[in-house]
């Protein structure tokens, strides 16, 4: 279900009408996905203007329904791989192993940090490329995981700084829960009869670009529940 409109109180409009339809669940909570928490602010208030009260919603940023999306009804199986935990995983590689041959292009930059400052700050910064990658990039992810290497068939000094990418990903993350392993078993898994846990709907609010691989999950979940996006134009 998609609404489109060049105003987003027309959208806010739609909205409204979509959540006056109250599910046969009475008690089941909405999921909004939104970008921002200044937009949540907004539409709770404006849905609130126009249906009395704005209740039993859940706001989310659109990662968090996919999340959500790929995990329903599977076991836990290891410790989700997050931005925080690659930072320390890749931090403690640069402490301990900054010497091993596929950190060379690292190891010029850090030698001489003897307070630690220039590891914690790279650390950081690699773990929110490396994230992003299970997001926008989960192809690469799924490569450097079954073989351990960067991909074939790049110039040198892309595949040089890929090859350094792929080994502190798996030295970091391997045997651990990541986005792009569950979107892969979540797309090439069985139909679901039902949504489990999830809400039997759910909403994606004014938001302006969406990674492919959120489309392909939200393609796959809409045959078992109903999914409506909201869109600028």
């Amino acid at each position: 279900n998609i609404i489109k409109s060049n105003r987003m109180e027309t959208l806010v409009q739609a909205l409204c009408q979509v959540l006056s339809d109250v599910p046969q669940d009475v008690m089941a909570k909405e999921w909004i996905a939104v970008q921002s928490r200044g937009m949540r602010q907004w539409v709770s208030q404006e849905v609130a203007r126009a249906l009395g009260v704005c209740a039993n919603v859940g706001f989310k940023f659109p990662r968090q329904i996919m999340e959500a999306i790929i995990l329903t009804g599977r076991e836990e199986d290891g410790i989700p791989v997050t931005r925080e935990m690659l930072m320390w995983a890749v931090l403690d590689v640069l402490w301990h192993d900054q010497d091993h041959g596929r950190l060379g292009e690292l190891e010029k930059y850090i030698r001489e940090d003897v307070s630690g400052r220039k590891r914690l700050q790279l650390s950081q910064r690699i773990a929110a490329v490396l994230d992003d990658y299970q997001v926008y990039r989960p192809d690469m992810i799924m490569h450097w995981l079954k073989s351990g290497m960067a991909r074939p068939g790049q110039d040198r000094t892309l595949k040089s700084m890929e090859d350094w990418q792929a080994f502190l990903w798996n030295r970091a993350a391997r045997g651990k829960t990541n986005f792009a392993l569950g979107m892969d078993a979540y797309l090439k898994g069985p139909e679901r009869a039902s949504t489990g846990d999830l809400p039997p709907r759910i909403i994606l609010f004014g938001i302006s670009a969406l990674p492919v691989s959120f489309l392909a999950l939200l393609s796959k979940a809409s045959r078992y529940m109903d999914v409506f996006l909201f869109l600028m134009t």
